[in-house]
C-alpha cells in the first residue's frame, strides 16, 4: 500500500531543507536572466558611448502620457475633465 499523496506534500511542507533550499533554487533559476540583463545593459551602454551619441533624458509631463495612452480610444474617453476643473468648495 502506498502513502497517500497528501502525506507526501505534508512531509515536504514540514521539511526545513525544502524551505532552506527554496530561495537558493529560485536564485539559480533566475541567474541566467540576471546575468543576461547585466551584460546586455553593459554592452548597450558601451555601444552608445562608442558611437558618440548623447543620451537625451526627457522629462515627460503627465499630459504627454495621457495623450499617448488615449490614442485609438473614443473621444469621449479621451476628453475626461482635468482635476483643476473641479470646484474646491463642493461638499
Amino acid at each position: 500500500m502506498s502513502v497517500p499523496t497528501w502525506k507526501t506534500y505534508d512531509h515536504l511542507h514540514l521539511c526545513p531543507v525544502f524551505w532552506l533550499l527554496f530561495p537558493v533554487i529560485i536564485t539559480f533559476c533566475l541567474l541566467p536572466d540576471i546575468i543576461w540583463r547585466i551584460a546586455s545593459d553593459a554592452w548597450w551602454t558601451r555601444k552608445i558611448a562608442l558611437s558618440g551619441v548623447e543620451r537625451i533624458k526627457e522629462k515627460r509631463h503627465r499630459a504627454h502620457w495621457k495623450a499617448k495612452m488615449s490614442r485609438g480610444k473614443s473621444t469621449a474617453a479621451a476628453a475626461s475633465p482635468s482635476p483643476s476643473s473641479f470646484s474646491k468648495t463642493s461638499a
